[in-house]
């Protein structure tokens, strides 16, 4: 009797010291005894106590607040992760509250969570994985500062995003938010600027780019890309349709408006002196320019794709440009340098001695040009 009751001891003993294993899997409730709301956590590491979100009950539905500890028994654990698909497919959760005791969210962790509209990422993640929000009903996005790392098509087909919050470039890789055609206004919360993200295919509907008021080397300007002391327009929004310049721009940079398909009407001012290679390229709405009296240079392809052009015009004064019946030209008229795309004919001039090869780029309802024998 003796033994036996010292082995049962002991037995207990073990028991009341038992630990976890690493992988483990314990359920926890995140909601009330009314309304449950049942995750499951997986066992990173039993001797720092961490572990991550691994999986849900996919009928959880409503507004889902994530615990920064959970507990087993009589053992907390610290939540570091949502784990790879831990919330996909649960079409009822509307929004989500991640602690600040996460580093990473996994691949697919919240994909095809049809009905959710918001989520709060806290500046403690640095990993986001890929495909993590797609095809979300999310409205805005801030992506922090911490964020190191983000997998490929994190946010795609968000089809009701329409404000991005950014501070780090990581963001911007990997056709992060490819599909995400309804969003209209991106805001550069630090001091980087990524220009090649403002004109990507999906942003269609981009329309206003603000940029934080202590970046060193941009600004904006009514939803306008510009240089820090705003003397140089560098990108406008492919949405928008139209487009009026402050009067301290001396120079439109290389691909500025390109290709903004939307843009009608555009108000250069008198201050400006340069127009950039491709600075227009792709405007296929636009259907006048005037060109400035100030403006000295205008670049290779500066209106290629403008097909909606109707003339050019050149204000009184300028010595270097001119247009004859609509025809752009250098001021000597020696060179040919872009015809409208809705000139049906074109007798050049005699003078002409060069024609640029993006002269007649646009003219898809040409009929006819007329040439003499100094061409």
């Amino acid at each position: 009797m003796k033994k036996i009751l010292i082995l049962t001891l002991a037995a207990l003993t073990m028991s009341s010291g038992a630990r976890a294993a690493d992988g483990d899997v314990f359920t926890v409730n995140i909601g009330d005894s009314s309304v449950p709301k049942n995750i499951e956590c997986k066992v990173i590491s039993d001797a720092d106590r961490t572990v991550e979100v691994s999986t849900c009950d996919k009928m959880i539905e409503g507004d889902l607040v994530i615990p920064e500890t959970v507990t087993d028994g009589s053992t907390e654990y610290t939540v570091v992760g949502i784990g790879n698909s831990s919330f996909s497919s649960a079409k009822s959760i509307t929004s989500v509250e991640i602690p600040n005791t996460v580093v990473y969210l996994g691949s697919w962790s919240f994909s095809s969570c049809e009905s959710l509209a918001s989520i709060t990422i806290p500046n403690s993640v640095t990993t986001i994985g890929y495909f993590a929000f797609q095809n979300t009903a999310l409205t805005e996005i801030t992506i922090p500062e911490s964020v190191t790392s983000i997998g490929a098509w994190a946010f795609t087909d968000c089809e009701f995003l329409t404000t991005v919050n950014i501070f780090t470039s990581t963001a911007l890789r990997n056709g992060a938010f490819a599909g995400c055609t309804s969003v209209t206004t991106v805001n550069f919360l630090s001091s980087f600027v990524d220009i090649d993200f403002l004109t990507s295919s999906d942003f269609i509907n981009l329309t206003d780019v603000n940029v934080a008021s202590d970046n060193s080397l941009y600004s904006s300007v009514d939803g306008v890309l510009y240089n820090k002391d705003v003397t140089e327009l560098l990108a406008c929004p492919r949405g928008r349709t139209s487009c009026d310049i402050p009067a301290t721009v001396t120079s439109i940079g290389s691909h500025a408006f390109s290709p903004c398909t939307r843009l009608v009407s555009v108000s250069l001012p008198d201050s400006l002196r340069n127009i950039s290679d491709f600075a227009f390229s792709g405007c296929s709405a636009l259907t006048s320019v005037t060109i400035p009296k100030g403006v000295t240079s205008i670049g290779y392809g500066a209106f290629c794709g403008c097909l909606e052009n109707t003339e050019f015009k050149v204000e009184e004064g300028n010595k270097d440009f001119c247009t004859v019946d609509g025809v752009l030209y250098n001021a000597a008229k020696s060179t040919l340098l872009f015809c409208p795309g809705k000139k049906i004919t074109c007798d050049i001039p005699e003078t002409v001695t060069r024609i640029d090869s993006c002269a007649f780029h646009n003219c898809q309802d040409r009929k006819s040009t007329r040439l003499n024998s100094s061409h």
